[in-house]
């Protein structure tokens, strides 16, 4: 069982790209977790989606993990949270020195929890 040193990412700037890289050189592997919140409302507003889940997981093609992905949902799932990929928001945040490559060691997940979770209301 490898630990991987937490590291903070909110795009990715030089400085924060130094880090991915450092990272990656002594352990091979990087998993970036892309945080945020929505409302059904601003959905709603600027897409026209309904029926929002309770959390979207978003992933891009060349950087994600079926497992890290089956973990968070399962784990959703388990406190009664609706999950859905890609849905209302799609992809997650990759340093574009690596985006678009396979085998990169980056694992990138996007993790959108609906406000009406963290509220209680959809503002």
């Amino acid at each position: 069982d490898r630990r991987f040193p937490i590291c903070r990412i909110c795009g990715v700037t030089a400085q924060e790209y130094s880090r991915v890289k450092k990272i990656l050189d002594e352990y091979g592997e990087c998993i970036l977790i892309d945080l945020h919140s929505f409302s059904n409302e601003t959905v709603d507003r600027l897409f026209g989606y309904r029926n929002c889940p309770d959390v979207c997981l978003g992933t891009e093609e060349d950087c994600y993990s079926d497992k890290l992905l089956l973990s968070i949902k399962s784990a959703c799932e388990a406190l009664g949270l609706s999950v859905m990929m890609n849905y209302p928001y799609s992809g997650s945040i990759v340093p574009n020195a690596y985006y678009g490559k396979k085998d990169t060691g980056i694992v990138s997940v996007m993790i959108e929890i609906n406000k009406r979770i963290l509220t209680g209301t959809d503002r």
